[in-house]
C-alpha cells in the first residue's frame, strides 16, 4: 500500500509582520485548542502556508528514508525566508 502512496508536504510558517520568526507560537506541552487560541491572540502574526511538490513513496527504500528526505525539504523551506533577512 505504501508503495503507491504520494506524500504532499505542507509547511506552516509563523512570522511577525516584519518577517521575524514568531517564537510565541508553540505546540510543545499544550493542547491543540490552547495553542490555536494563543495564536489567534497575537497581534502582528502572519501565517504562511505552502504546499510543496508531492513525493512518491516508491522512490524511497523505506519509511525512514522518506521521513529524512521530507524533514530536510520542509526544514529548508521553513527557514528559507529567514535566511534572506
Amino acid at each position: 500500500m505504501i508503495a503507491k502512496s504520494r506524500v504532499v508536504p505542507a509547511v506552516l510558517r509563523y512570522r511577525h509582520a516584519k518577517g521575524g520568526l514568531a517564537t510565541e507560537v508553540t505546540f510543545a506541552g499544550k493542547g491543540w485548542m490552547e495553542t490555536v487560541m494563543n495564536t489567534l491572540r497575537l497581534d502582528d502574526l502572519v501565517i504562511k502556508i505552502d504546499v510543496l511538490e508531492p513525493v512518491n513513496a516508491i522512490d524511497f527504500p523505506d519509511r525512514e528514508s522518506l521521513s529524512q528526505y521530507m524533514y530536510a525539504k520542509i526544514s529548508d523551506f521553513y527557514h528559507s525566508d529567514l535566511k534572506a533577512n
